[in-house]
């Protein structure tokens, strides 16, 4: 099977030449980021040391559990909608406009409760998750750039973001050299979605102030299509980030801190997942016309070759994983090698799941996206919490790992309508099955 996962990533590369400027600069974008989360994250991370970090990183968990209150599950929904109706976009984005900033001051409100329920005794906690969620009220006209991305612009998004990331680094960098507090790093968040949010509104004002169209149908639409969406991402980060909220109580900020060190390295290889998976939406959004079998076909090489690449990574960063902690962090992050060596292989995972995304788009079943997270977070709840008191930090992310399978896999051999999805699994990375067209 390796040697044709292997040799099934020309269906990726078959993709970058359909698409191939606009994955260039999204690819540009992502490799920005990880140079930023690299030189200026990673830094930050051992100005704070482990116990600060640990913190830090329990509210930042707490913030992305209810991260999707704030996006409404619109990216997605809103570029498939821009690409079937685009004499429609200004009414579209103005209520995706209105959304964002309703489940923004959610999420808020939210947050801050969730904080002080869970980790009582800690008020730092509170306060850091508090800056963390607010701004998510400035990313609201990030919808802007989605409008940009479907219009073809994918390189005006690309340098605000990149623009306004620099921006956020280089206070960072005075609150590094000043050793700043902990609640200072957190606002570094707030001044970066303050720099994006006027940026995106001065390149977006003439389709916000037009008058054509009424919201309030493409609300209710957005609504109807992004719920599911909404309900598994609250589902699906909770039992991502349930590590964290689980490890706090259990062994402390300081152990907490190591194994959120490691999970961070792990995270930054599934930004190549994500970005290629935002173009794959458009790419076989426009196959909706297709049939089921003719669909089928064309997505198989695309999941086997997102499978392959990710295992890939998977077995480097593992491998790695002792000289990458040492030399990101220190010597005073060594203990999160063990947990980095377990948890890299939920990148592979992670790269298997974003090429399923549009199977479940073409047959109109992102409804199915809510039972499968349910039943993955009632496998992780428990597994998590036994693993974490028997083996510590490492047993967090081998609970992880095996939620991740579950969450894959096994959701879709359990549930009946989505058995055809498990056979489609199976026959693409199957290597007696038949060869398959992008």
């Amino acid at each position: 099977m390796p040697f044709r996962i292997v040799a099934s990533l020309s269906g990726i590369t078959r993709l970058f030449r359909t698409h191939g400027a606009n994955v260039l600069w999204l690819l540009m974008e992502k490799v920005a980021l990880l140079a930023s989360a690299v030189i200026i994250g990673f830094w930050v991370v051992r100005t704070l040391g482990p116990e600060a970090y640990g913190a830090f990183s329990l509210a930042l968990s707490i913030v992305t559990v209810l991260t999707a209150l704030s996006t409404m599950g619109l990216e997605t929904v809103v570029l498939r909608q821009l690409a079937a109706e685009p004499s429609q976009a200004a009414p579209l984005l103005k209520a995706a406009l209105v959304l964002r900033l309703a489940g923004s001051a959610v999420q808020v409100l939210l947050c801050w409760v969730a904080a002080r329920l869970l980790i009582p005794e800690q008020f730092t906690v509170s306060v850091i998750a508090l800056i963390l969620a607010s701004a998510a009220l400035f990313r609201a006209p990030d919808v802007i750039g989605l409008w940009l991305q479907n219009r073809g612009r994918y390189r005006h998004a690309v340098v605000v973001r990149l623009l306004t990331r620099a921006a956020a680094d280089a206070f960072r960098i005075w609150l590094i050299v000043i050793g700043a507090s902990v609640y200072a790093f957190a606002s570094a968040f707030l001044v970066e979605a303050v720099a994006s949010c006027l940026v995106f509104c001065w390149l977006g004002r003439d389709l916000l102030f037009q008058h054509e169209g009424s919201p309030t149908a493409p609300v209710r639409r957005l609504l109807h299509d992004g719920t599911p969406l909404v309900t598994s991402g609250i589902v699906a980060a909770l039992y991502a980030r349930i590590d964290q909220v689980i490890l706090y109580p259990l062994m402390g900020a300081q152990a907490t801190g190591h194994y959120a060190a490691a999970v961070r390295l792990s995270e930054l290889f599934t930004i190549v997942a994500t970005s290629i998976g935002t173009v794959a939406t458009t790419h076989y959004g426009a196959l909706a016309g297709l049939g089921h079998a003719d669909f089928d076909r064309r997505l198989s090489r695309y999941f086997r070759a997102m499978t392959g690449a990710g295992l890939a990574l998977s077995a480097a960063l593992s491998a790695g994983a002792v000289p990458i902690v040492s030399l990101v962090y220190g010597p005073a992050f060594t203990p999160a090698a063990g947990v980095l060596r377990i948890h890299a292989w939920s990148v592979a995972l992670v790269f298997a799941s974003v090429a399923l995304e549009p199977w479940f788009f073409h047959r109109r079943m992102l409804q199915y996206f809510v039972p499968k997270t349910v039943l993955a977070f009632g496998f992780a709840v428990p597994v998590v919490w036994l693993f974490t008191r028997w083996w510590g930090p490492a047993g967090t992310a081998g609970g992880v790992v095996l939620t991740y399978i579950v969450s894959v896999f096994g959701t879709n051999a359990l549930l009946p309508p989505l058995r055809e999805l498990w056979r489609f699994q199976w026959q693409a990375l199957n290597p007696a099955g038949r060869h398959h067209e992008l």
